[in-house]
């Protein structure tokens, strides 16, 4: 009976050791097919390597790519603003989240707002959360006697330059961003229903 059991958790820790050796070796091969610059394997094997893994990465969920730690590095200093047409005429001006205006302990908690609002929202690839987002804002500013009407999103861009030797940390949080013209990306005319 012994032998039986000893037996069974040997296949067992065979059977945990050969997932965890495909599964580490499945998606280094991935990253390696998609990683960033010259680690990229390219070329007509990481394109036969690539249409093999493929169906398995997507069946199995484990699919994997760089953009957690980054798409990309910016090479412009970017925000959005938002500007909430209400029935009146009255527009309201909504500056989302800009770290250079916010203390260290609050940009913590504001981080995540300002991956989806400025890099995400602004790429193309993620126009899906638009109207989401637009509806969120409508609702947020809200008001019972003059609902919005219309929410328009903008990009506003700078070069980046370098910093300066010596920048008053006190006194630089009130200098305003220096951008180009505001490049409008999304315009959402507002429904009763979206209130």
């Amino acid at each position: 009976m012994k032998s039986v059991r000893q037996w069974v958790m040997c296949f067992h820790h065979c059977l945990i050791s050969l997932f965890i050796v495909a599964y580490f070796s499945v998606v280094g091969l991935w990253l390696w097919l998609s990683a960033p610059g010259q680690l990229k394997l390219s070329g007509p094997l990481a394109a036969e390597i690539q249409s093999k893994l493929s169906p398995l990465t997507c069946w199995t969920g484990w699919e994997q790519s760089w953009s957690f730690f980054s798409p990309g590095v910016n090479t412009e200093n970017i925000y959005t603003l938002l500007t909430i047409t209400m029935q009146n005429g009255l527009i309201k001006l909504v500056e989302l989240p800009r770290m250079d205006k916010i203390k260290f302990p609050e940009k913590v908690k504001w981080e995540k707002y300002r991956k989806l609002y400025n890099d995400n929202m602004s790429m193309s690839s993620f126009a899906f959360f638009r109207p989401d987002v637009a509806r969120f804002m409508s609702r947020a500013n809200n008001e019972p006697n003059n609902p919005p009407v219309r929410t328009t999103f903008y990009l506003a861009t700078s070069p980046m330059s370098q910093p300066p030797e010596f920048q008053d940390p006190i006194n630089s949080q009130n200098v305003p961003l220096k951008h180009r013209p505001l490049q409008r990306y999304f315009v959402y005319r507002v429904h009763p229903d979206d209130l």
